[in-house]
């Protein structure tokens, strides 16, 4: 079963993500608790807010492929910026997220992150 860090504040994606049974999603209590995530569990997909509270997303990105190039980096945005959404896929993101977000658009970004690496 594929492993998805999921950093959100919705609590109705929440519920939606804890009660799925197709990924194992895991969401953590805190921002600060994402590396620590990725050094001990092997997480498939991770996605965060392109705006978060503690840690700068996109520094968050680079550090994160420095050691990481496996990891699938979903960012998650609330408006269609062309230059910032080109500014995370060069640092190493691999996918942009428009909100609102549910699970359903999160499945679907998934299977085709799937599709494309099958081709």
């Amino acid at each position: 079963m594929l492993k998805v860090l999921l950093v959100d504040e919705s609590e109705k994606l929440k519920h939606e993500a804890v009660n799925n049974r197709r990924l194992d999603i895991i969401i953590p209590e805190s921002e600060l608790d994402i590396l620590e995530y990725l050094k001990k569990t092997k997480i498939h997909y991770l996605i965060i807010p392109y705006k978060m509270k503690i840690l700068d997303s996109l520094q968050l990105v680079k550090d994160i492929r420095k050691t990481n190039e496996i990891l699938r980096i979903i960012i998650v945005m609330s408006i269609n910026n062309a230059q910032t959404c080109l500014e995370y896929l060069n640092y190493g993101a691999n996918e942009i997220l428009i909100k609102p977000v549910t699970l359903e658009k999160i499945l679907a970004k998934i299977d085709e992150i799937i599709d494309k690496k099958i081709q």
